[in-house]
C-alpha cells in the first residue's frame, strides 16, 4: 500500500500515490472524483467493491477477492485468516445463544452512509439473526438501491426510517446519534461506526473496518446486548 489519502496520509505518501497500480475506493461517497482523478491524470484504474466497506466477514471476503483479482494476487492467506475468526466468533454467538436466547430476535437501528450502511445491514440481520427497525442514509452512493432492495427482500421495507425517534435494542451510528439515543432511553446500547466519538476513551487500537472492525462490531454489540 503506497498512500490512504484522507487518512493521515503525508507529504511523501502524496508524491507516491502517483506511482499506484490500482486505487481502491472504501467509502465511493466520498473518493469517487478524486478516483476519477487519479485515472484522468496519472492513469491509475480505480475499484469499489459492490458489498461496501470491508466490514463483516462476507463483505471483507469479497473486498478481498475483489482487490486481488484486480492485481492477480492470491487472497487465500488473508482468507484462511478470516474463516479462523469467522470459526472463532460463530463459537461466542452460538454459545450466547444457547445460554441468553440472544442476539437473534434482537432488533436494531443503523444510520450512516450506504457503503458502510451495506455491509453492516447484511451482517446484522443475516449473520446475527437481528431485525432492523430503522435504517437511515446520510448520503446517495453506489450501494443505496442494495439497501433498499434488501429491506424489501427481507420483508423489513417499513423500516426505512430515521433512527432519531425509534425504540430499539442495539443502534449503530456515529458517536453523537448514539449517545442521544441512550440518554433519552430509545436504546439499551450503542456501537459507534463513524466519528465524532462520544463514548469511552480507548487507547488500544480499534479499528472501524476490516477484520478489526468487523470484531470490533460483533463484541461491542454482543457486550452491549448483554
Amino acid at each position: 500500500m503506497l498512500s490512504t489519502p484522507g487518512a493521515g496520509w503525508d507529504l511523501k505518501s502524496i508524491r507516491d500515490s502517483a506511482n499506484a497500480t490500482l486505487n481502491v475506493m472504501v467509502h465511493d461517497e466520498r473518493c469517487r472524483n478524486v478516483a476519477r482523478w487519479y485515472q484522468q491524470e496519472a492513469g491509475i484504474p480505480w475499484v469499489g467493491s459492490p458489498s461496501g466497506a470491508p466490514l463483516g466477514f462476507e463483505p471483507l471476503e469479497d473486498w478481498l477477492i475483489m482487490i486481488c483479482e484486480q492485481l492477480d494476487a492470491d487472497p487465500h492467506p488473508a482468507l484462511e485468516l478470516i474463516a479462523k475468526y469467522r470459526k472463532r466468533a460463530h463459537r461466542e454467538i452460538k454459545r450466547m445463544d444457547q445460554y441468553r436466547g440472544l442476539p437473534r430476535g434482537c432488533s436494531f437501528a443503523v444510520e450512516g452512509i450506504p457503503s458502510l450502511v451495506w455491509p453492516i445491514l447484511r451482517t446484522m440481520y443475516s449473520y446475527l439473526g437481528m431485525v432492523p427497525v430503522a435504517v437511515s442514509l446520510t448520503d446517495k452512493g453506489n450501494c443505496t438501491n442494495a439497501v433498499e432492495s434488501y429491506l424489501e427482500e427481507i420483508g423489513c421495507g417499513d423500516a426505512a426510517v430515521s433512527v432519531i425517534d425509534c425504540e430499539c435494542d442495539l443502534v449503530i451510528a456515529d458517536g453523537n446519534t448514539v449517545v442521544n439515543l441512550m440518554a433519552r432511553g430509545l436504546c439499551g446500547c450503542g456501537v459507534e461506526s463513524s466519528p465524532p466519538s462520544l463514548l469511552d476513551v480507548t487507547i488500544r487500537e480499534t479499528p472501524l473496518l476490516g477484520l478489526g472492525g468487523t470484531l470490533r462490531l460483533l463484541d461491542c454489540s454482543l457486550q452491549g446486548l448483554r
